[in-house]
C-alpha cells in the first residue's frame, strides 16, 4: 500500500468515511495550482430513513507535507421529502400549524387513519388543515391522497355525497396566513373514492416561508359533505 495515498471523502452522521477519491484514482493535466486532476465526478447519495444528518466533506494529506492535495466541490444539492403526514397512529402535530374541525380515524377507510372533516356551521369555511411555514425556495411537489363524501345514510342524516359547490381548495401564503393563494381546486364529483393528487408548487409559492391549506370552500354544517386527507407529501426538487 502507497503510505502517501492521500484521499477526498464524504462522512454522513455515522463516521464512516465514503471516498470520493484517492491517489490511485485515474487524473489528467490540471490548468490549477495543482499538477493533475480527476476532473469534475459526481456523488449521490440516497437518505433511506428520516432524522436530521450531519454532512461532512473534506480531504486528507497522508505522513507528507511535501505534496498538498485539495478538493473542489461545486452544485450541492439537498433534494427530497420536508414533509410528511400519514396520520399513523396520529398527525404529526409539530409539521401542522392549525388543523380546524379535523379529526385522525379511519371513517373512510383506505390506507390506516387519514384526516376526516367535520362539524362546522353551514357555509363558515371552518374545515380547514394549515402547515407550518416550510422552506420551499427550491420548488418541489405537493402530493395528497383525496376522498370526497360521506358515509353511510341520505341527505336526511348527512349520508349523502358532497353537493356541487362544497369542493376542496389547496392553496398556499407566503404572508403568514393574511392572504391565500389557490393552488389548486378539486370537484366533489371526481374524488369520492381515494385519488392521489400531485401539484407542482407555483413560482409565486416558492419562498423560504411558504404555508399550505387544504380548506373546503363551502359545506352544509355538520354531518354533511365530509371530507378526508392522508399521505401528505411535499418533496423538494
Amino acid at each position: 500500500n502507497n503510505v502517501y495515498n492521500d484521499f477526498a471523502f464524504v462522512s454522513i452522521s455515522s463516521g464512516e468515511l465514503l471516498e470520493l477519491a484517492d491517489t490511485t484514482s485515474d487524473f489528467v493535466a490540471s490548468t490549477t495550482s495543482f499538477n493533475s486532476q480527476t476532473g469534475y465526478k459526481t456523488f449521490t447519495y440516497e437518505f433511506t430513513t428520516a432524522g436530521t444528518f450531519t454532512l461532512s466533506i473534506g480531504v486528507v494529506d497522508i505522513a507528507d507535507s511535501t505534496v498538498d492535495s485539495g478538493l473542489l466541490i461545486d452544485n450541492l444539492t439537498l433534494n427530497g421529502l420536508i414533509f410528511e403526514d400519514d396520520f399513523d397512529p396520529d398527525s404529526d402535530n409539530n409539521q401542522w400549524a392549525e388543523i380546524s374541525n379535523g379529526q385522525v380515524n379511519t371513517n373512510f377507510g383506505g390506507d390506516g387513519n387519514s384526516l376526516w372533516f367535520d362539524g362546522g356551521s353551514a357555509e363558515d369555511n371552518s374545515r380547514y388543515a394549515i402547515t407550518q411555514a416550510l422552506d420551499v425556495s427550491r420548488g418541489g411537489t405537493i402530493s395528497f391522497d383525496l376522498i370526497i363524501g360521506n358515509i353511510i345514510g341520505n341527505s336526511n342524516n348527512g349520508g349523502e355525497n358532497a353537493d356541487s359547490g362544497e369542493d376542496i381548495a389547496l392553496e398556499y401564503s407566503i404572508d403568514s396566513g393574511i392572504s391565500w393563494i389557490r393552488l389548486g381546486l378539486y370537484d366533489t364529483e371526481d374524488y369520492i373514492s381515494w385519488t392521489t393528487i400531485t401539484e407542482s408548487i407555483d413560482t409565486d409559492a416558492i419562498t423560504s416561508a411558504t404555508q399550505f391549506r387544504w380548506l373546503q370552500v363551502n359545506h352544509s354544517g355538520s354531518g354533511f359533505d365530509n371530507w378526508a386527507i392522508d399521505n401528505v407529501h411535499i418533496d423538494l426538487l
